[in-house]
């Protein structure tokens, strides 16, 4: 899911990101309710870790490990996907920019009734 987000803010196919991320919403959601089960577990891990066997310790720390590395991978993804659209909202403003100083120069060189775009007189509309 992470490398199709990506390549589809490359590619600037911007419907099928919107829906992505609301796909992608709903997993992150359901991590973040898994976050709130454990949140007890965390809090009294120093009761329980004793009680646990080695190899459930090691399956509970395991799991956590992935968990928190799936949240670092999106969260890094995530930034460096917003970086890329900051960058092209960037280039698209100043582009725009560009038409309308365009505009305005071509404005400056046409007839004074011609510079507002209106063609209609008081008695014509």
């Amino acid at each position: 899911m992470g490398d199709d987000q990506s390549r589809m803010v490359q590619e600037d196919r911007t419907e099928d990101l919107i829906s992505l991320l609301a796909k992608r919403q709903k997993l992150v959601d359901r991590l973040g309710a898994l976050g709130g089960e454990l949140a007890p577990l965390r809090r009294k891990w120093e009761v329980f870790e004793p009680r646990l066997s080695p190899s459930q310790r090691a399956t509970v720390t395991g799991l956590a490990d992935q968990l928190a590395g799936l949240i670092d991978r999106i969260s890094r993804r995530d930034e460096s996907d917003r970086l890329c659209l900051e960058e092209r909202r960037g280039r698209i403003a100043a582009e725009l920019g560009g038409v309308s100083v365009g505009r305005g120069a071509v404005s400056a060189y046409l007839p004074a009734e011609n510079r507002f775009g209106g063609s209609f007189h008081d008695g014509e509309a």
